[in-house]
């Protein structure tokens, strides 16, 4: 069965195992609105596809994601201010963050409502809605490199990715709070002791997500229609709080995105990196 193309994604299908992996190392798989379309494409195409039985994501070269990709969004408000001069450049970031969301609520929903297996192998360092998604995986294993930082506050943002109430829930309100409050970096160990890592497998790169191939490939051999009746019996009572979650949460984003805060906030760090993702 052929898979179709998608932009910024490798893909394979082998043994039962669909393999995304995000396709842009140079920017450290930061993901723009083109990314986060592909993905949530390539999801429901999977969805439906009765060859695929299992969806691995991970990421090419050294990064699994370096989260949202702000220099995308800050080139989107720099051509509108051109076209636009006499617009207040606030007005116009805000428009051009509320414009992506539509994207951003696609993405999201492909993955809730996804029927298929989902696992996360996070070969590397992961940033913001490329942390804060784990929490929606069925399985979720590290390599000994990877970590997680989600730096929100630092951007006057909020909580994305449904972690609200799957943080939490996984690894109780502290944790929860030294990752999407405090923006604490924790690596592959603290990641595993707070559950949001399964486990961490060994190996780095390709023989690190080589690994997790198989252990998909093991779960793509089971009778498919008991794994799907069960994923379904797991993800039924969640699913329409989860919807309602997301929901919730992107209109928060919405109404930070239209601050002072968030403004001077994501200037700023624009400003120091120019290739800033979160």
């Amino acid at each position: 069965m052929s898979v179709p193309a998608f932009k910024h994604l490798e893909t394979t299908l082998c043994d039962g195992v669909l393999h995304l992996q995000l396709n842009r190392p140079r920017k450290l798989n930061a993901i723009n609105g083109e990314k986060y379309t592909a993905i949530a494409a390539a999801l429901e195409w999977a969805a439906t596809a009765e060859a695929v039985r299992v969806v691995v994501l991970s990421g090419k070269g050294r990064f699994y994601s370096a989260g949202n990709d702000l220099t995308d969004t800050m080139q989107r408000v720099m051509q509108e201010m051109s076209d636009r001069p006499d617009a207040d450049i606030k007005d116009v970031l805000a428009e051009c963050v509320a414009e992506s969301m539509q994207v951003f609520r696609r993405f999201m929903e492909a993955i809730i409502r996804c029927p298929k297996v989902l696992m996360a192998a996070v070969n590397g360092p992961a940033i913001g809605i490329a942390v804060t998604t784990l929490g929606l995986f069925d399985f979720v294993y590290g390599s000994q490199d990877a970590s997680i930082h989600c730096p929100f506050m630092k951007l006057a943002l909020a909580p994305e990715g449904c972690s609200s109430v799957t943080f939490p829930a996984i690894m109780g309100p502290t944790m929860a709070h030294e990752i999407l409050l405090e923006g604490r970096k924790f690596d592959a160990q603290r990641c595993r002791e707070s559950r949001l890592f399964g486990d961490i497998l060994p190996g780095t790169g390709e023989a690190f997500v080589a690994t997790v191939l198989e252990r998909a490939k093991a779960i793509a051999a089971l009778p498919a229609e008991a794994v799907q009746d069960s994923k379904r019996l797991l993800r039924e009572l969640p699913q329409p709080l989860l919807l309602e979650t997301n929901a919730r949460e992107i209109k928060l984003l919405r109404k930070r995105n239209a601050t002072q805060e968030f403004y001077d906030a994501v200037t700023a760090f624009a400003q120091r990196k120019p290739t800033s993702k979160l």
